[in-house]
């Protein structure tokens, strides 16, 4: 069901607001996990069009977008790395110019973003190859109600994203990951909303019956649209 605005609170908060905040999407990091380009392509086709709810997303926030970070392995057909035989999201923390310029390069446009204005959701794009539905890695600190919400709203929004399968945890092993790196360098961002979206490559289970569901490219493209719709439902 569509957002009903009955009001003007909404456009009231945005007129009040000096600047607008920013959301950064990114996906393929990892060229083997297809599933990222198919749920990213459905957050940019819902954000591009005509709704109610996409004109008010392109209202609120300024959308930067990556939808190929690993170009490269892709095209050669790599499974997890870059051609220099990298995985790109090990390398953020100290990426090399030269061997790892996507990262360094969008790792640049991010922390120069956050210097501008504040940041409300990174969200990161992967495929899962352990579970089935979609589900999200989130950050947590003290405040773990604070910045389980939009997980929580993407998750009633969804019949394929899990709330009870998402984890809040912060392990060493992944300290030079997209999402552990931004949450340390990163200073002004709403409830810590820096994330990993991972989306199973075999399908879904959930709300139906623990029968398997495999997914197809509408499915996949349904999860980006519920994601967006979770920002939207995330500050109202």
């Amino acid at each position: 069901n569509s957002f009903k605005f009955k009001s003007n609170d909404l456009e009231n908060q945005y007129k009040n607001n000096n600047l607008k905040k920013a959301v950064i999407m990114i996906a393929r990091q990892h060229p083997g996990e297809t599933v990222g380009s198919h749920v990213i392509k459905g957050c940019i086709d819902f954000l591009l069009g005509d709704s109610e709810e996409a004109k008010k997303l392109r209202e609120l926030y300024n959308f930067i977008i990556v939808p190929m970070m690993n170009p490269d392995g892709v095209l050669v057909g790599n499974s997890r790395t870059s051609f220099a035989g990298c995985d790109l999201n090990r390398r953020w923390s100290k990426p090399n110019e030269i061997i790892h310029p996507e990262i360094y390069y969008t790792k640049s446009i991010i922390l120069k973003t956050s210097l501008k204005q504040n940041i409300s959701f990174i969200i990161d794009f992967h495929g899962h190859f352990g579970t089935f539905n979609s589900l999200f890695y989130c950050n947590h600190k003290e405040n773990k109600q604070a910045c389980s919400l939009f997980p929580y709203l993407c998750s009633k929004l969804s019949n394929i994203i899990s709330f009870q399968q998402s984890t809040f945890s912060m392990p060493k092993y992944k300290t030079s990951t997209e999402r552990l790196t931004l949450f340390r360098e990163v200073k002004d961002i709403d409830n810590d909303n820096i994330i990993a979206s991972e989306t199973s490559l075999f399908g879904t289970r959930k709300g139906n019956n623990e029968k398997n569901y495999y997914y197809n490219t509408k499915l996949l493209n349904e999860i980006g649209r519920d994601c967006c719709l979770g920002m939207l439902s995330y500050y109202i």
